[in-house]
């Protein structure tokens, strides 16, 4: 018999599949589990929710024994509720590193060198129509890069650059390709330009 487990809120679709694999999973939204039926809700050990958990939710489910949260922080969590009813905490640090690289280099670094974001007012204003836009905006189409920072999304970064026809990385460009650590990386494959 699959362990009892709730998924409380909205997933992708793909994770939810994994873990009704895994488990016997019930799937409510936080909103419904009030109405949630008083022998299911004591029955139900694990809760799986990227939702907020407050004292509420904690005590509709008077046998939880542990919450799994599937994103990098817990700061939706009611930490001290939770431990003063003994119930463990587990999350997911780094599980969205990858997808805030994909961000940084698909918006930011996008917007910044085509300037999206003041050529988006300067089309919300209808000025277009009047008048040309007044800058030239950077080609990343053979440009250099780096990265600067290696948190745990810049470590990310280097396996998915954002354009094939990008040399990466270089010492010389946008941004410095060596990186700046207080302590070398072991594998890294750029060297270490230590920090003072």
């Amino acid at each position: 018999m699959k362990p009892e487990v709730l998924y409380l809120g909205d997933g992708p679709e793909c994770y939810l599949a994994q873990y009704a694999a895994a488990f016997s999973l019930q799937r409510l939204r936080p909103e419904a589990l009030q109405s949630l039926d008083p022998d299911a809700a004591a029955r139900i050990a694990a809760l799986i929710s990227a939702a907020p958990i407050d004292q509420p939710t904690l005590a509709a489910l008077p046998g939880l024994r542990i919450i799994a949260h599937p994103g990098t922080g817990y700061d939706s969590l009611d930490v001290a509720a939770a431990r003063a009813r003994g119930i463990l905490l587990a999350y997911a640090p780094g599980a969205t590193a990858g997808c805030v690289a994909d961000m940084a280099f698909g918006l930011l670094l996008l917007a910044v060198a085509r300037d999206i974001v003041p050529a988006d007012g300067f089309v919300r204003a209808g000025r277009w129509r009047t008048e040309a836009y007044p800058r030239w905006t950077t080609r990343l189409h053979g440009r250099r890069m780096g990265i600067l920072g290696l948190g745990a999304s810049a470590r990310r970064s280097p396996a998915a650059p954002p354009a094939s026809t990008c040399r990466w990385p270089t010492t010389t460009g946008v941004v410095a390709a060596s990186f700046r650590s207080a302590t070398p990386r072991r594998g890294w494959r750029w060297p270490n330009a230590p920090t003072s």
